[in-house]
């Protein structure tokens, strides 16, 4: 169960009370739980949305659930989107790429990067139907997670040392 909780805590914001802080190496070990915290989000997701529909128009709720999914998951993905945005979008050589993502700044295709996202989520979330909605709010968080561990699979790692090629490797 360590390694669940170590997944759990790096991919959502969780507040558990534990007696150790999982190192980089941990959470790369606990990849295989990533799609079982992403059904537990989707889970989350899915009651946060029929509260909210119980007082709120249906646009307005597709709003909070756009907000939910961020606070639930501390924006690690928007971060990760920012970085890469700003770092693969402009102009520039290899190592001034790699600079910008460490940056912790963000730049314009950062900006553009994430206001885009955040409205296509809201888009997909408002267009939904009622009769798929349950299957739509529990698996897309679980199939976002399992996305991450095949493009970890797929693609190599940009720096020969890093965060990620723990991961990776």
């Amino acid at each position: 169960m360590t390694a669940f909780f170590d997944a759990l805590t790096f991919l959502t914001r969780v507040p558990l009370a534990r007696t150790r802080r999982a190192e980089l190496s941990d959470v790369a070990a606990a990849q295989a739980w990533f799609v079982p915290v992403g059904l537990l989000i989707g889970l989350a997701l899915l009651g946060v949305d029929r509260l909210c529909a119980l007082a709120l128009p249906p646009q307005s709720v597709a709003v909070v659930d756009v907000i939910a999914l961020v606070v639930f998951t501390g924006a690690l993905h928007l971060d990760g989107l920012a970085d890469t945005s700003d770092g693969l979008l402009g102009a520039y050589d290899r190592e001034r790429r790699l600079a910008i993502m460490r940056d912790t700044r963000a730049g314009t295709y950062a900006v553009v990067a994430l206001v885009s996202v955040l409205a296509l989520k809201w888009a997909g979330i408002s267009a939904v139907p009622g009769n798929a909605r349950f299957e739509a709010l529990v698996l897309t968080p679980a199939a976002a997670r399992f996305a991450m561990l095949a493009v970890i699979a797929t693609f190599p790692y940009a720096r020969e040392s890093g965060a990620g090629a723990g991961f990776h490797s």
